[in-house]
């Protein structure tokens, strides 16, 4: 070893020793970091093999190597039948994952696991698919269930209930008779919505006519505001915004005159559609049901009376013979409606009209029962 400007200068065989000292050094330090990773259960160290991409003893090999069989140039993709709908999955297995899934209540992770067990290929995200995602028929069937049950209905019943979605409120009502039923979800569960709900994909349109300006009048519309519609009737709006442009334009700003002309616009296009504006529409009592002729059902407008409280033993007993001729009452009824009672209407009507006018002296009952003949005079024989 020589030391010349500062510099060390190596002789050959020094260079060599100290380069095979680095190496053994190199290895003995690999060998220690190996040792401390299987003391602490760390995960060894791969062993990747070297890259022969560029093995200059390969490169001819591949060139010249057989192609292997099947390679030639064909079509990859035939075209999926038409019933599949662009689906990968026949139409038996979607009919089933379908039905188990909405019918029989079975749960995602459960169905899975079921179609898992039968040897189905198939992964979570399309399962997921399969339930929710190209459901635009079905919704198609759905408006048109609505459409044609309300056309053929002389009454219907509704209600409506809550639920959190992502962080929001959200309400599902529901529209029915023994002829359909028909559930829809909406943001909120006001009058408004309610109204829009009985309206067909295809009319989605707000109209002022005599019908719309009737209803205004019946909620007490003042009288500054049925000035300014009534100068636009007959007037149709084909859709939401143009309405609410024409209702801004007039100037129209206070809160509940815009919720009752909407309302009434609301209703002007239903009648003007072909509903029936003598439709009884029974429910809970809520307030954003008590359109066209609104009434209770038989099991709310007991609870009217059930609400009655009794002090003494002879007002119990004239609140249980009430309620015993209330139900009496509504099984004929039921047997009027199948043709199998020898009562006429006009015979069951003088009945309910006695068992609700009729004084018993006791004033909480006397007042329920009143509140019972008002809610349910037009429509209780249904």
């Amino acid at each position: 070893m020589e030391v010349r400007d500062n510099q060390v200068i190596l002789t050959i065989t020094e260079y060599e020793s100290m380069l095979s000292t680095i190496n053994t050094m190199k290895t003995e330090i690999e060998m220690l970091k190996a040792e401390i990773r299987l003391l602490k259960c760390h995960p060894q160290k791969p062993n990747i093999k070297p890259s022969n991409l560029e093995d200059p003893s390969k490169k001819g090999a591949s060139q010249n190597a057989e192609k292997r069989a099947g390679s030639a140039k064909r079509e990859k993709t035939k075209t999926l039948p038409k019933e599949l709908e662009g689906c990968h999955f026949g139409t038996e297995l979607r009919k089933f994952i379908l039905y188990q899934y909405y019918h029989c209540h079975v749960t995602q992770p459960l169905l899975y696991e079921q179609l898992d067990e039968m040897g189905v290929d198939i992964s979570e995200g399309e399962l997921n698919n399969l339930i929710i995602e190209n459901k635009e028929i079905f919704h198609q069937e759905k408006e048109a269930i609505l459409t044609k049950g309300l056309a053929v209905s002389s009454f219907i019943q509704t209600d409506d209930t809550g639920a959190r979605h992502n962080g929001k409120n959200g309400y599902c009502t529901v529209i029915c008779n023994d002829l359909f039923t028909y559930f829809k979800s909406g943001e909120n569960k006001s009058r408004i919505n309610f109204l829009e709900l009985l309206r067909t994909p295809q009319h989605e349109d707000y109209l002022i006519n005599p019908d719309a300006l009737t209803y205004m009048e019946q909620q007490g519309l003042p009288d500054k505001y049925k000035r300014l519609i009534a100068g636009l009737t007959p007037q149709v709006y084909s859709n939401k915004s143009l309405f609410e442009k024409q209702i801004s334009d007039l100037g129209i700003t206070a809160e509940h005159a815009i919720k009752v002309i909407t309302e009434g616009a609301l209703i002007g296009s239903l009648i003007e559609h072909g509903i029936n504006k003598e439709m009884a529409i029974l429910s809970d009592d809520a307030g954003q049901f008590n359109v066209f002729i609104h009434g209770l059902c038989w099991v709310h407008s007991e609870r009217n009376i059930q609400k009655v409280h009794c002090f003494t033993d002879e007002q119990s007993a004239l609140l249980e013979l009430k309620l015993d001729d209330f139900w009496k009452l509504y099984q004929e009824l039921k047997c009027y409606k199948k043709n199998n009672t020898p009562y006429t209407k006009e015979e069951l009507t003088q009945a309910f009209d006695k068992l609700c006018t009729e004084k018993t002296g006791f004033l909480s009952l006397d007042k329920a029962l009143e509140k019972v003949e008002k809610t349910n005079k037009n429509y209780f024989w249904f």
